[in-house]
């Protein structure tokens, strides 16, 4: 999944209130931001 989607669909989970998923999705992108300093 790229970038884009995830804050896409972390915006709208914002939206709609769902601030657990919203948080988890925001913790795979840290996620995969770190594993990617690496390359």
């Amino acid at each position: 999944m790229s970038i884009d989607k995830l804050l896409l669909e972390i915006y709208e989970l914002i939206e709609s209130e769902d601030y657990e998923k919203s948080l988890e999705l925001c913790n795979q992108i840290l996620e995969f931001d770190e594993n990617n300093k690496d390359a």
